[in-house]
């Protein structure tokens, strides 16, 4: 629009009586120096959604994925150094097919940079912290691996239900 352009603010030559076309602005979008015509503009695609209603979502959704959830001993104090040769060992120890496109979903407490860097360059292997959890993830994964520390919080958060 013309307002994105600075200046035009003055008529560049008088309504009638020239034989131009009439001209408000020098910076209209039909001219030289002017806007953009429908421009690009920044657009959110956030949607709103109320508390509450997010919290049942990923209870239900907790709830459905109990069949294929394992709970795990607290995964940090195993990492101390950053080796996806021990995350991938602890995924065949709980019997995680990452190769064949079997999603998982590893829900921690917090964030622990080894476990995340350790974790980071499997495939189909999706470390969350509870803070960051969402339904999608829930559902898409084909096993959910949940660690002891954050299963506590889950079952305070999201109601015994949600746990096994």
């Amino acid at each position: 629009p013309r307002s994105a352009v600075g200046g035009g603010a003055q008529k560049p030559y008088q309504q009638k009586g020239t034989g131009r076309a009439r001209r408000g602005s020098s910076r209209s979008p039909l001219l030289v120096g002017g806007g953009v015509s429908f421009g690009p503009k920044p657009k959110s695609y956030r949607l709103k959604m109320n508390k509450k209603e997010k919290r049942l979502a990923i209870s239900t959704a907790l709830m459905s994925a109990l069949g294929r959830m394992n709970v795990v001993e607290d995964l940090d104090p195993h990492f101390d150094m950053p080796r996806t040769q021990d995350m991938r060992a602890l995924l065949e120890r709980l019997s995680v097919d990452t190769k064949n496109d079997e999603s998982t979903l590893l829900i921690t407490k917090a964030r622990h940079e080894n476990t995340y860097l350790s974790a980071r360059n499997i495939p189909y292997l999706n470390l969350r912290t509870l803070d960051n959890i969402n339904v999608r993830d829930i559902l898409k994964a084909k096993k959910v691996i949940v660690a002891s520390g954050a299963m506590d919080v889950i079952k305070g958060r999201y109601g015994e239900e949600a746990s096994a």
